[in-house]
């Protein structure tokens, strides 16, 4: 399978692991709405947004697994730059993964989750 096909079907495989895990929240199911819109109509953007968001500034600490420089991270920054219809959702990720009460089993599918997806946008956009 082609890395495009496999960043999709990791990318949407994760958005259903988070929507299971967030217990349906609704602000997530907002999110993982739309983006089964933009499966439909417009699937690139997605890896593109990945990837310049993501794969760009933080593959190294993303390979590296060094996820506590996630845990520990300000995110500030990244805070401002989302719409403010999706700003719960980004902390809602990232509290999920500070939380002691999820398992470790689950933040490591997470993490993995995160590293695949990566992996794929990086390859994809480097044999470009």
């Amino acid at each position: 399978m082609s890395d495009f096909k496999n960043f999709n079907t990791t990318y949407f495989e994760f958005l259903e692991f988070i929507r299971i895990k967030s217990n349906e929240n609704k602000g997530f199911i907002k999110f993982y709405k739309k983006n089964k819109i933009l499966k439909k109509t417009n699937i690139k953007y997605i890896i593109k947004f990945w990837y310049s968001h993501i794969t760009i500034p933080y593959y190294n600490n993303i390979i590296n697994n060094d996820f506590d420089y996630f845990l520990n991270k300000d995110y500030s920054d990244e805070i401002n730059l989302v719409e403010n219809e999706y700003k719960n959702n980004l902390m809602d990720s990232i509290n999920f993964l500070k939380n002691n009460n999820v398992s470790d089993d689950d933040k490591e599918k997470f993490y993995n989750f995160v590293k695949n997806i990566t992996i794929y946008s990086n390859n994809y956009f480097k044999k470009q």
